[in-house]
């Protein structure tokens, strides 16, 4: 009786090892897409574009880049966050300008160890003014066009040297804000996320 038991449990058994072992030879016929994703933060040098005297910030970003047909290649979304806050000049006390937004990057990816990119954003801005008025904070969009370069350092470490030039909509008597600068940093570059 317990070898009837045994021939039949081997006798249901084996079809079903069978068939796990032919489907772990199954190749899927449609490749999976990949993404690049990089991370990054670095020191910022900014003309605010009000008073005299620069000020420095810090900025973190995002960029995300699919794999495209060969035209397209290098082509992504950036988001990006700054803030200017320290080393004011002939600001007032409270001065500060913070942006954060996205868009469009293009990175030229024939290059393996110093790749040129350029980028358009739109933001959200605010900007702080005139501790001793109630009307001592705005906000507007920004557009920012921006270019740079960024070389390999280390593996997936590079260093990124970046500039924005940012176009405010009208502010104060229909005086537009262009504020601009370079941020110099570091960006992890993940690799290509997804199986193959």
């Amino acid at each position: 009786m317990l070898r009837n038991f045994a021939f039949l449990s081997i006798a249901c058994a084996l079809p079903i090892l069978c068939a796990s072992a032919a489907h772990g030879q199954v190749v899927p016929t449609t490749p999976i897409p990949r993404i690049d994703l990089s991370f990054g933060t670095g020191v910022t040098s900014w003309d605010p574009d009000w008073g005299n005297g620069r000020m420095l910030g810090i900025t973190v970003w995002s960029d995300i880049r699919p794999t495209l047909p060969s035209p397209l290649d290098g082509l992504g979304f950036e988001i990006e966050a700054r803030d200017v806050d320290w080393h004011r000049d002939n600001q007032p006390s409270n001065f500060r300008e913070a942006t954060i937004g996205g868009g469009p990057i293009y990175t030229w990816p024939r290059y393996r160890i110093v790749q040129p990119y350029a980028k358009f954003l739109v933001d959200f801005a605010g900007i702080n003014f005139n501790p001793d008025s109630s009307y001592n904070h705005d906000t507007r969009t920004a557009y920012v066009p921006g270019a740079g370069l960024q070389a390999r350092a280390y593996q997936h470490i590079w260093v990124r040297a970046d500039y924005e030039y940012q176009i405010w909509q009208t502010l104060f008597d229909n005086q537009r804000l262009t504020p601009q600068g370079f941020t110099l940093g570091l960006d992890w570059d993940m690799g290509r996320l997804g199986s193959r």
